[in-house]
């Protein structure tokens, strides 16, 4: 900007300069990434399609990190530059879900029962997560066959775990804000993991009956309404 003649009121007049205007604009526009960058790009996409064809194929455990960068046309060294195990390449999907379940949460009435609440609030994420292109469909329940498969994904649960606890515990306390905070979060807590432990349960039934022949991902959906249903009844003894 330039500094104008004097105005009335004594002072200099401020005087907008379009070149200078133009120039900022152009400095906050973040250049397109460069010919590396992109490749980069390229090959953390090939990795993630090949795994979810061959997590699908073959399922989790019956996949190795060699195949998948065949397919991906990489060496197994590259695989590693981008992931450190091929448990890494379900991560991601698996905190869209968690974030898709938490949103879903957020718009649930406040006179649903929590269960009730986070089980339709999983079921909308579930359905969404079932649409080709996801890998939920290949985590194993945080229950895997190897030492790795628990490790990422029981750290995985456990924070989403603490994470739903809060959102309930914020429900609770807007719905009715006298109410003693440790309580709430005693009750936020105990909620929280009865419904990951049935989010869990449904997606091991789900596999084995899968590998089985017994069902399809379509029928995944109604596996979580039985685990939530078993919740909330109080975990009764199965009927015949």
């Amino acid at each position: 900007m330039t500094i104008g003649r004097r105005d009335t009121s004594g002072y200099p007049r401020i005087v907008s300069n379009p070149i200078r205007r133009q120039s900022a604009r152009l400095q906050t526009i973040a250049p397109p990434p460069g010919r590396r960058e992109r490749k980069k790009v390229q090959t953390r996409q090939a990795l993630s399609a090949a795994a979810r064809e061959l997590f699908a194929r073959n399922g989790f455990e019956h996949t190795t990190v060699q195949e998948i960068a065949d397919v991906a046309d990489v060496s197994e060294r590259t695989f590693f530059r981008y992931f450190d195990s091929k448990e890494d390449l379900l991560l991601p999907d698996l905190v869209k879900f968690f974030d898709a379940v938490a949103d879903a949460l957020r718009d649930r009435p406040v006179t649903e029962s929590p269960l009730a609440a986070i089980h339709a609030a999983t079921l909308d994420a579930v359905r969404m997560a079932l649409r080709p292109g996801s890998l939920i469909p290949s985590i194993p329940g945080a229950q895997g066959s190897t030492p790795g498969i628990d490790r990422g994904l029981v750290k995985a649960f456990t924070a989403w775990e603490d994470r739903l606890a809060e959102l309930l515990a914020q429900r609770a306390l807007g719905a009715e804000p006298t109410l003693e905070a440790s309580i709430v979060r005693l009750h936020a807590d105990v909620t929280a993991r009865v419904a990951i432990s049935a989010l869990r349960a449904s997606m091991i039934t789900a596999r084995t009956r899968i590998a089985q022949g017994q069902a399809s991902t379509a029928d995944i959906p109604g596996l979580l309404g039985r685990a939530f249903a078993i919740a909330q009844a109080g975990c009764p003894q199965p009927a015949p």
